[in-house]
């Protein structure tokens, strides 16, 4: 028995349950938990406008409006999520990361309950990572231009020891080969290299497209360091902590950086058990390996079955999360 086969048995031994008379055949109890995944989508899309309306409530309370906003845009990601899984056909990749993604969204709703800092490490961490993100695309960029004015140099070595006798032929030849080198090395900043050349191409990255990056960083940086000298000030933030906050441990002290792994943020709210098995089970699918390379692109009805019956169960899980999160039982709406 394969790894893959042991993680389905081992996941219809989690998830058993007494079936509803009248629900036999596996196909049947897929359009039945279809339709209770359907069902969550609606109450998605009521609760996604209801935040909306809390959004625009509590502009003069930032504490709740940072509630409203992190739980408006899971919610809007969740809801995006089961779309593409009804207009998948059933598509084995689709369902797969459909399903993980929810049961990550269940794991941080959870600890946004337990622990009350959790809700600011999701709404202020992204941030952080917009920095570093934009610190490694300089960075990547900045070693294209650095690859750029190499092959420069080499194409002016290349022609000064040019055959006279044909130039234009080995003019072609000296383009070919290091235009052949250029494609072979990824690259994000290469396109319309053919029609610029080396040179130029680098002037316009060094011009145009690094000053943008550095301007964005700076942009990035600022925040970051906006956010630190906010926390370090907030008396509700000393208070969650139980001490005052330097500026310098906002980010670095894990304060609002959780780099706790998925296993043991899932441990922290009771979902180990499914989080374990559910990581076992989509990896090798997700991945390629050996498992999916040779894995149909479509699920057997078995295994479909149990995908539509964990969804269901993550999204009723989460949306009681939401309403938790956000009181919305306390609000009235039109």
């Amino acid at each position: 028995m394969d790894e893959h086969q042991k993680a389905v048995n081992e996941l219809i031994n989690v998830f058993t349950e007494t079936y509803n008379r009248g629900v036999t055949s596996t196909e049947d109890k897929i359009k039945k938990y279809k339709q209770f995944t359907k069902k969550s989508q609606n109450e998605l899309s009521d609760i996604h406008n209801k935040l909306k309306s809390l959004v625009k409530l509590s502009s003069g309370n930032e504490n709740d409006q940072i509630r409203f906003i992190l739980c408006q845009n899971i919610v809007g990601n969740i809801e995006e999520i089961i779309a593409q899984v009804f207009n998948s056909n059933d598509n084995l990749i689709t369902l797969t990361s459909s399903l993980r993604y929810t049961l990550e969204s269940l794991i941080q709703t959870s600890l946004c309950l337990k622990e009350k800092i959790h809700i600011y490490r999701l709404y202020y961490s992204v941030h952080w990572v917009n920095k570093n993100k934009l610190e490694t695309m300089l960075g990547r960029i900045t070693k294209e231009c650095e690859l750029l004015d190499l092959l420069d140099r080499e194409e002016d070595e290349m022609i000064k020891t040019i055959d006279k006798s044909s130039p234009v032929d080995n003019l072609t030849k000296i383009q070919e080969k290091l235009d052949k080198i250029a494609e072979e090395e990824p690259t994000i900043t290469f396109d319309n290299l053919d029609y610029n050349g080396f040179s130029f191409h680098s002037v316009l990255i060094k011009g145009q497209l690094i000053p943008t990056y550095k301007k964005e960083l700076v942009k990035a940086e600022e925040k970051v360091k906006e956010i630190e000298k906010k926390f370090s000030q907030s008396s509700h933030m000393h208070s969650l902590f139980g001490k005052k906050i330097q500026p310098t441990e906002v980010f670095t002290k894990k304060i609002l950086l959780d780099k706790r792994p998925w296993s043991e943020k899932a441990k922290e709210v009771g979902l180990d058990r499914e989080y374990e098995v559910m990581y076992e089970y989509t990896s090798s699918l997700l991945h390629c390996v050996s498992y999916s390379i040779f894995t149909p692109s479509f699920f057997k009805e078995e295994e479909l079955f149990l995908i539509y019956r964990m969804l269901s169960q993550y999204l009723k899980k989460l949306i009681l999360n939401i309403n938790k999160l956000c009181n919305l039982d306390k609000w009235e709406f039109v």
